[in-house]
């Protein structure tokens, strides 16, 4: 069900032509004194000013229907959708009357592609492992949603098989102003997802929930899920949280065939009405929050940096370079006790790896008898059926119960493995913000500079993909032994079925326990890459930057006390600009949350 453009003059009322021009007189400021990539996520910000538009995130973990709940806001089968994790390039959707898909790739070059073409260069089929070096693309339709003043950003699954699409999901995260959390049904809501919607409320304005594919689940069922779901929600935020049950795929179709009757859909219609409220009280405010809140960290950060580089300009030469040494000491000495973290993080997750293999040969050993027995008991049952008919039917049992017996194994080892990563990431996460603070701290004392206490991290995110597969292999001689079981005289023909279903038995269930197996070891293979990479991340970004500044403070020793002298007024001019504008921006913010005392997503 599309949303309609909101009603009302079109004007912008004085105070938010204000908030914006004084935005973007600030961005203009700050622009010129930040290096990329800083100075690019500026100009991106500027831009969304410019157009007045709200960038929407639509996050969550992979396959939870964001695509297809994207589709259903615009009322038109527009992003790929299908049964694998298909996003693997962030996917931005933004109005105009003049339809296109807009490719920028790695090397800078820019083209113009038919709508049609857009999954081969957003999906992971079209575009495996971005194997066509795309950075960035953008596709532009008319739908009054749209028009209304959002952007919309489907992102990869942060819980997809793929590492490379959850660091695309975690770069895009910077670059929003609100978010949409999308969680299903079935399965619930996990312990993963709760630490993602803690990253998404530290750094988006808003941030709305959605209940997707509510229609797996029977309407009695459906208030105890919407509840518990609510409870998690709320908890992982720390304040009420609306939540929205809904089917995007039931409105998608109800949409383009006008059968709108049905609950889901009307679910979906009232989560649409809300969406649509929120734009019409907040957007634009929310919007001059966001790009407030960004320029603050940004001019904070630069001028953070410029901190510590006068300050190793300001000691001598020999000074400087036994503090940098001192500094080099105390900071080898964190990464040593960081490279004992990841020991330990290795450690941990080759026990669950060793755990998990245990668990896939005790499913094995304690289901395989069961399973024969009952295509024994199937056989004995079908006395009348002929032997290809007994055949057929063993075979489809065997696929039935497997894929039970496998299933269950996988939920409640999925369960296990959640809690144990949740504690490990948990206790990750204390220790980068002790390295961090500890980092810090060091070069705070050594250099005489005052840091503020970094914004407290958020959790860590989790980086499946498993199918079935029962067809029997039809070649030559497994075709030949079919024809032959099911020919033979009666007796010898069922005892053959037999034998052939009981070896079937053992190896679909050993097939299916080891695939399902291997998928976990995957998967937490991945996690370990994925945990490693944003820790290193995190440290670089909450401590690195300034050791490399000071480091850029003994370089320029080299120059002539001139120079050095010109770099000092420069860097001071800066700094002191810098803390302006950061200041600037910290009032700006202020003043739109006293502007809305009311909460900046209130479903009517």
């Amino acid at each position: 069900m599309n949303v309609s453009k909101p009603s009302g003059p079109t004007e912008h009322p004085p105070a938010v032509l204000d908030a914006q021009a004084a935005l973007r007189t600030l961005m203009s400021q700050l622009r010129d004194l930040l290096a990329s990539p800083d100075s690019q996520q500026l100009d991106e910000l500027d831009a969304r000013l410019g157009r007045d538009s709200l960038r929407l995130l639509v996050a969550g973990e992979a396959k939870r229907g964001k695509s297809t709940l994207i589709n259903a806001l615009l009322g038109r089968e527009l992003l790929p959708t299908g049964v694998l994790p298909l996003t693997a390039v962030t996917t931005t959707v933004r109005h105009d009357t003049d339809e296109r898909t807009e490719v920028i790739y790695t090397d800078g070059r820019r083209e113009r592609h038919p709508l049609n073409e857009l999954a081969g260069f957003v999906t992971e089929v079209g575009n495996l492992a971005d194997s066509r070096g795309v950075a960035d693309v953008t596709v532009f339709v008319d739908a009054p949603l749209l028009a209304a003043g959002v952007e919309m950003v489907d992102t990869p699954g942060t819980g997809s098989i793929h590492e490379h699409n959850t660091a695309e999901a975690l770069r895009a995260y910077t670059q929003m102003d609100a978010a949409l959390f999308v969680v299903t049904a079935d399965p619930p809501i996990t312990g993963a997802e709760r630490e993602l919607l803690r990253q998404l409320d530290a750094q988006a304005v808003t941030v709305l929930c959605v209940l997707n594919k509510a229609d797996l689940l029977d309407l009695t069922d459906l208030d105890s899920v919407i509840g518990f779901t609510r409870a998690a929600v709320t908890e992982a935020r720390g304040r009420d949280v609306e939540v929205y049950p809904i089917s995007a795929r039931t409105a998608l179709t109800a949409e383009l065939t006008g059968e709108l009757s049905d609950p889901y859909a009307a679910g979906f219609a009232r989560f649409s009405d809300a969406l649509r409220g929120y734009l019409d009280r907040s957007r634009r405010r929310d919007l001059h929050y966001s790009a407030a809140q960004h320029s603050w960290r940004l001019a904070r950060r630069a001028a953070e940096e410029c901190d510590a580089t006068l300050a190793g300009l300001a000691m001598e030469a020999g000074d400087l370079d036994r503090r940098l040494r001192l500094l080099g000491e105390r900071l080898a000495s964190i990464e040593r006790d960081r490279k004992d973290g990841e020991s330990i993080t290795q450690a941990e997750i080759r026990r669950l790896i060793r755990e998990t293999s245990a668990a896939a040969a005790d499913l094995v050993a304690s289901q395989q008898s069961a399973i024969v027995d009952a295509v024994h008991r199937l056989l004995a049952d079908e006395s009348k059926a002929s032997l290809g008919e007994l055949e057929r039917r063993g075979r489809d049992y065997i696929a039935d119960a497997t894929r039970l017996v496998v299933e269950n194994w996988r939920a409640d080892q999925t369960t296990r493995l959640e809690d144990d990563l949740s504690a490990l990431e948990s206790r990750l996460a204390q220790q980068l913000a002790t390295h961090i603070r500890e980092a810090r701290a060091v070069i705070a004392e050594l250099f005489s500079i005052e840091l503020p206490e970094q914004p407290p991290l958020a959790g860590l995110h989790p980086t499946g993909r498993f199918r079935y597969s029962f067809a029997v292999d039809p070649g030559t001689t497994e075709m030949l032994s079919a024809t032959l079981r099911t020919h033979l005289p009666r007796g010898l023909g069922r005892r053959r079925v037999a034998g052939y279903l009981e070896s079937q038995a053992v190896l679909q269930l050993d097939k299916h326990a080891g695939r399902a197996r291997a998928d976990f070891q995957d998967q937490l293979l991945d996690h370990l890459r994925g945990l490693q990479r944003q820790l290193d991340d995190r440290y670089v970004e909450g401590a690195g930057r300034l050791a490399l500044a000071l480091r850029k403070a003994a370089d320029a020793k080299s120059a002539t006390a001139n120079e050095t002298a010109a770099s000092v007024r420069d860097l001071t001019r800066r700094r002191d600009t810098l803390n302006q504008l950061a200041d600037m921006a910290r009032l700006l913010t202020n003043s739109l949350d006293a502007s809305d005392p009311t909460g900046r997503w209130a479903p009517e």
